[in-house]
């Protein structure tokens, strides 16, 4: 028993980091091998917007977190305010910028008088329903500044933010 006794100590005195904190002889080091499993990156997978007469959904597959969401039109008489990046309209509207969610669809109701205009809202549906959607440009990006995306055909007013073609 008291070679037991005798081996035990000594197994628990060498698995034992020295305790009088002079770090005499001490080689610890941190052995943490873990990494980071979260698989979940900040570009969707998919991004979908629908216009009906009077709302938009926008869905994005794929992501993480919330997102900004910023439409422009081009043409004669651009509406701006709703860029998302600071632009604005005659009469001091905007910038707004309209928050959608990955894994999920955001609708926005319409507005066609500019006073009802703001973030939580879209002037764009008359235009959609007069027009199409070939003026608008939609730029999205996560709003920890990891990701951004543009597509459409201004898409040049977002060049300094710096974003990838959707």
């Amino acid at each position: 028993m008291a070679k037991f006794t005798m081996l035990a100590a000594m197994a628990l005195g060498f698995g034992c980091s020295d305790k009088d904190g002079d770090s005499t002889g001490e080689t610890d080091t941190d052995t943490d091998t873990d990494t980071d499993t979260d698989t979940d990156s900040v570009v969707p997978d998919d991004i979908n917007v629908v216009w009906g007469s009077d709302s938009v959904a926008v869905t994005l597959t794929g992501g993480a977190g919330d997102y900004d969401w910023g439409i422009t039109q081009g043409g004669k008489d651009p509406w701006h305010a709703e860029d998302c990046i600071g632009g604005t309209n005659p009469g001091g509207y905007g910038p707004w910028c309209k928050t959608v969610t990955a894994d999920s669809t955001t609708t926005f109701d319409c507005v066609s008088a500019l006073e009802d205009t703001g973030p939580d809202v879209s002037l764009f549906c008359n235009v959609v329903a007069d027009e199409g959607e070939a003026s608008l440009t939609y730029y999205f990006a996560s709003q920890d500044d990891k990701w951004c995306g543009v597509s459409g055909p201004n898409a040049s007013e977002y060049a300094k933010e710096g974003c990838e073609p959707l």
